[in-house]
């Protein structure tokens, strides 16, 4: 799984490498995910996507995730 990058568990983002899409990667990690919080006493898993991003919004859901809220970011530049 040397293709997987997995920031922080307060980063809330997975990252799979192009070659390793739809090959059922992603959902093995959600699954080590749910279990390591299962056993460290979390009650709740959440993450966030682009709202462009209807792929990764389809892993979501179909790893169980809900969707909770729509948001809009914003920033200023000062320079």
């Amino acid at each position: 799984m040397s293709d997987i990058y997995l920031w922080s568990k307060f980063r809330k983002e997975i990252y799979l490498t192009e070659s390793e899409r739809s090959k059922g990667c992603g959902t093995e990690v959600i699954a080590m995910i749910k279990r390591w919080c299962r056993e460290h006493g979390y009650s709740e898993l959440g993450t966030d996507t682009e709202l462009t991003n209807i792929h990764a919004q389809q892993f979501y859901e179909h790893n169980g995730f809900e969707q909770v809220d729509r948001i809009v970011a914003y920033r200023l530049d000062l320079h």
